[in-house]
This record gives structure tokens, C-alpha cells and sequence, in this order.
């Protein structure tokens, strides 16, 4: 059986019936689902360029909230992050969004070459890379089914 999906919006969490409810309790699934669905500055999916701090305020939590939320999903694994450059890296993310042609591994590439170096980086690198290296120079029409685990293998790698 194939997979399903079902496509959600970005902002998500500001949709109208979302706000209504008011902010999302700090929980570290709360944050995880918010760095799978807000608007990034790449086209790397999962890689964002942000903080505690920032993320506080996109999630209407204090400072130290944001902080014990994004401790508690690097402990166990779900995202790699850096104070400086403030930089997040959520590897699941690469399940859901990868390059379906040309212009976007290049496009991949250069935002690669064009992020400051730091851990969660080459951490990133270490799994997209060698990604980028396996896909045919066409349009790549779908990715193997064993992608999954070939992305949990890299993670894994990296604890």
C-alpha cells in the first residue's frame, strides 16, 4: 500500500480556528510539529535559522518554555540545533519534502554552500548530501520506499 498523505499549511498554527484556540501549550511535540510546518528560510526542508527566543515568540511562549521544549526533542533525537548561528535541523522533515527535479538539487546545493557553518549544518549535510548525490540528473518521479530508513539510518548516525 502506497503512502498517504495530506497536505497541511505552513502557518498552520495561525489559521484562523488555530488562533482561536490560543497559544498551543509548550510541549516538545508542539514545537517539532511547528518546525515541520513553519515558513522556512530555505528550500532545505527541516534546516530553519531559528532560536529559542524566536521561537517563544511565534509560539506565544516564554523564553525558557521554548528553551525545555527544544532540550527535551534534541535529547531524544528528534532535531539537531546551535545557539550561534542560531540554527535548527529536523531530519524527519527530509520524509515529506525532497527534490523532484534538477533546479531544485541545485537549488539545494547552493543554499547548502550558502548557510553559516555549524554543527547542526554538517549534521545536515551529512544526510542531504549524500541524497543529493543519488539522484538521477532528470526529474526524480518518486524516491525509493526506502528512503524512511535510509533517513533514520543517517539520524542515527548522528546521535
Amino acid at each position: 500500500m502506497g503512502a498517504r498523505y495530506t497536505k497541511v499549511p505552513r502557518d498552520a498554527l495561525c489559521l484562523p480556528g488555530a488562533l482561536a484556540c490560543g497559544p498551543p501549550p509548550p510541549h516538545p511535540a508542539v514545537l517539532y510539529l511547528h518546525l515541520l510546518t513553519r515558513n522556512r528560510e530555505t528550500v532545505i526542508p527541516g534546516l530553519h535559522r531559528v532560536g529559542a527566543a524566536q521561537l517563544a515568540d511565534e509560539l506565544g511562549w516564554s523564553t525558557e518554555e521554548a528553551a525545555g521544549a527544544l532540550a527535551r526533542c534534541i535529547e531524544v533525537g528528534a532535531l539537531l540545533a546551535d545557539a550561534r548561528p542560531p540554527t535548527v535541523w529536523v531530519p524527519d522533515a527530509l520524509l515529506c519534502d525532497t527534490p523532484s527535479g534538477p533546479s531544485q538539487i541545485t537549488a539545494w546545493r547552493r543554499a547548502l554552500d550558502g548557510w553559516t557553518n555549524c554543527p547542526a549544518l554538517r549534521a545536515c549535510r551529512r544526510v542531504v548530501d549524500p541524497l543529493l548525490g543519488t539522484l538521477p540528473v532528470g526529474v526524480h518521479p518518486s524516491l525509493p520506499d526506502t528512503l524512511p530508513d535510509w533517513v533514520q539510518e543517517r539520524a542515527d548516525e548522528l546521535t
